[in-house]
């Protein structure tokens, strides 16, 4: 009789049937919480990677990639060399010289990032009384040091024989502006006044 006994308790009794789905109840809010925190740990790896970046900068979304455009208009206006490597400015100044005619000398500072760029030579034009300066870096060498390489960069700017007047400097996007309080003119009288 024990052994019929063993017989029936080796299918259950219905509290380990209610025991036995409590316990896989708890497995399976385990599997959802780990799930849960790998799809976390799968997005943020994503979104550090740079994935979602690249999907809207390569156009896929119209939103972005009508900032993006409005963004390159902007900047080719305010810079009509529309060069992408700009030189990183920290601040610009423009100083004058004591004598006459005057000479205006706008004075670049910034920090470029590594030990393997450098400026290149500063484009200047002039549109009215609108002045812009394209300062460019490039690349030179693979093994470069991280270290903030600072720079000053003094740029001349063609001003005699221009009118008194307010003008404008735009420089990399950066805009500033100076004065030339008299016409920067230099008058040779007439040999006939004499």
């Amino acid at each position: 009789m024990d052994n019929n006994t063993n017989n029936n308790n080796t299918f259950g009794t219905p509290q380990d049937f209610k025991d036995l789905h409590e316990e896989k109840k708890s497995h399976a809010f385990w599997y959802w919480v780990i799930g849960l925190l790998l799809l976390v740990l799968f997005g943020w790896y994503a979104y550090s990677a740079g994935w979602f970046t690249k999907f809207t900068q390569g156009g896929q979304n119209d939103i972005a990639q009508n900032t993006q455009q409005e963004q390159e208009d902007r900047q080719n206006q305010e810079n009509p060399f529309g060069d992408e490597n700009l030189a990183p400015i920290s601040s610009v100044r423009i100083d004058t010289s004591d004598t006459f005619p005057v000479r205006k000398t706008l004075v670049v500072k910034g920090n470029l990032p590594d030990s393997c760029t450098y400026l290149n030579s500063p484009q200047v034009i002039r549109d009215g009384n609108t002045f812009y300066v394209n300062l460019t870096t490039r690349r030179e060498g693979e093994q470069c040091a991280q270290t903030l390489k600072p720079y000053e960069l003094p740029v001349e700017l063609e001003v005699l024989g221009l009118p008194a007047g307010v003008y404008t400097l735009v420089i990399n996007g950066k805009s500033t502006q100076f004065e030339l309080e008299q016409d920067n003119k230099i008058v040779v009288p007439d040999e006939e006044q004499k």
